[in-house]
Formats: structure tokens, C-alpha cells, sequence
């Protein structure tokens, strides 16, 4: 009976050592990888966040800005009414 050549075990540790190193740092670059991809999309939404807000104080400005040209545009119609009533029927 002939016999097979085994490999010693040191090497079969070194080996399987080696394989599970490989699989750690491919599965360290992975984790990397994503996180890189969170930390942009992170980015990306703070940016959008920020423009938003900038948005939003631009209409509260111009919502502030037609409330006040309404009001005047409200005392001078009330103004002319006044005027043209007095008119029509004479002053009191």
C-alpha cells in the first residue's frame, strides 16, 4: 500500500492563517468602501439640508416683503375710499 504525502501541519496552519488574512483585509477594504459611500452620501445631504434652509429664509424674506407692499397698498385703497366718500358726501 502506497502512501500518501501529507502535508505537515504547520503548513496547513500557515495556510488557512494566510487565507483568513486575505479574507480580513478584503473584508476591511469592503467596510471602508462603504463607509466612504455613507460619509458622501452624508455630504451630499448636509449640502441639500443647507440649501433648504437658505430656501426657506429666502421666502420667509419675501412672504414678509408682500405682507408689508399689501399692508400699504391696503392703507392707500382705505386712504382713497375715505377720500372719495367725503367727496360724495361731503365732508364730516
Amino acid at each position: 500500500m502506497a502512501r500518501t504525502k501529507k502535508t505537515p501541519v504547520v503548513e496547513q496552519t500557515t495556510d488557512k492563517k494566510e487565507k483568513l488574512e486575505k479574507e480580513v483585509d478584503r473584508l476591511k477594504n469592503l467596510l471602508s468602501a462603504a463607509f466612504d459611500i455613507m460619509q458622501k452620501r452624508d455630504d451630499e445631504l448636509d449640502s441639500k439640508l443647507l440649501q433648504i434652509d437658505e430656501l426657506e429664509k429666502e421666502k420667509r424674506i419675501a412672504m414678509l416683503e408682500v405682507a408689508e407692499k399689501t399692508t400699504h397698498i391696503d392703507f392707500l385703497v382705505g386712504k382713497w375710499m375715505k377720500e372719495s366718500m367725503r367727496k360724495k358726501y361731503g365732508k364730516r
